[in-house]
């Protein structure tokens, strides 16, 4: 459990980095808010799917592997207070690219993949049956690639 000095400190480095990105970016803050709050998603994502992933794992038969694995890996979340995150999705694989990759596409192509693996109890893509009720499915929110 956190105590007031780390939960101050933190608040403290936030406010820090948050003045940082206003003074050093020429973006606005509606238009550094969205990656900023994605990638906050995507760390909290992750954080709740490794607490949850030894004990998947362990239902899994020791000869699943490659695809199978993971197709049992994603079946076993169902149900669980985490949703299933494909690899490239995860906050420590983006974490661990080379400097030399493009972040900004690799975050985008991450939260996609997402989008794509989250289905309500029937199967159906939350996402797309979201843009064909709220918008055109042509629409470029709907159509990321």
């Amino acid at each position: 459990m956190i105590d007031y000095q780390e939960l101050k400190q933190l608040e403290d480095d936030l406010w820090e980095a948050a003045d940082q990105l206003r003074a050093n970016s020429k973006l606005t803050a509606t238009e550094y808010s969205m990656p900023v709050l994605g990638l906050i998603f995507l760390r909290h994502a992750t954080t709740r799917f490794n607490a949850l992933l030894a004990e998947v794992e362990a239902a899994i038969p020791a000869r699943a592997t490659g695809e199978v694995r993971e197709g049992l890996i994603k079946l076993g979340f169902s149900g669980k207070a985490a949703i299933y995150l494909p690899e490239k999705s995860r906050y420590d694989y983006l974490a661990s690219l080379p400097q030399s990759t493009t972040l900004g596409a690799n975050i985008r192509d991450a939260m996609v993949a997402i989008e794509n693996e989250v289905t309500d109890q029937h199967g159906k893509n939350c996402w797309k049956a979201l843009c064909l009720k709220t918008m055109s499915a042509s629409s470029p929110i709907c159509s990321p690639n």
